[in-house]
């Protein structure tokens, strides 16, 4: 069934190209699109039920976004990143989160630091079951949530492209040791946001995004770019 998009009164503000690639975007951070998936301009034409146009416009959009790769002869594709990439990723991501963390136990709320104790409590009951789809889902509400408490939009702009390597990565490899440990890491930053000990927050929250180099580092070669050699 073709996908046709809403591109009226939401999206009023972006063109189609812009409101196609954001449609792209979300199909790539959900997995409906992965990693070295060539995108074919005709098929999307007809998913997406645009123009030509528009969906070459809405590529452009994303190679500038670092989430699309164009080849000479062979189009574009959904960009796969090399185990280095990740790992300096990674770095982004201690960094700007930490910053979200530290934000959010100066700024946050009660009823934004009462949203962070819930969110978890519904993460403990996934992580109890195994139930690795739902924890990613909760885990996601989470850092998020941490992101909206800090109150600076400009951090979550900047976080996609780092959070969605590690996301794509993670899914597959996440156990249930895994899942008890990344819920003590959230207990911590909880704690400390509710206490409002700004570097105590961004140093939880950077052992948390830190302890991610493992699952990179322990994952199999064909999940990464191959490194290019000069």
């Amino acid at each position: 069934m073709k996908k046709s998009l809403d591109l009226d009164r939401t999206a009023e503000a972006r063109s189609a190209p812009e409101a196609l690639a954001a449609e792209i975007r979300s199909r790539i951070w959900d997995g409906q699109l992965a990693p070295g998936q060539r995108l074919v301009e005709s098929d999307l034409v007809l998913d997406l039920a645009a123009s030509r146009g528009s969906v070459r416009e809405a590529l452009r959009l994303l190679v500038a976004q670092g989430l699309v790769t164009v080849e000479m002869h062979r189009g574009a594709r959904v960009r796969r990143f090399s185990r280095a990439e990740c790992l300096s990723l990674i770095e982004v991501r201690e960094a700007l989160e930490g910053l979200a963390a530290r934000l959010a136990a100066e700024r946050a709320d009660p009823a934004g630091v009462a949203r962070l104790g819930a969110i978890h409590r519904e993460a403990e009951a996934a992580a109890a079951d195994n139930d690795v789809e739902a924890y990613l889902r909760i885990n996601d509400a989470l850092h998020e949530a941490i992101l909206d408490a800090g109150g600076n939009s400009m951090i979550r702009e900047h976080l996609f492209l780092a959070q969605l390597m590690f996301f794509r990565v993670q899914t597959r490899f996440l156990r249930a040791h895994d899942l008890a440990s990344a819920q003590r890491e959230h207990a911590a930053i909880i704690a400390q946001i509710a206490a409002r000990d700004g570097a105590g927050a961004e140093a939880a929250m950077r052992r948390h995004i830190g302890a991610t180099r493992e699952v990179v580092q322990a994952a199999p070669g064909r999940f990464f770019e191959p490194e290019t050699r000069e």
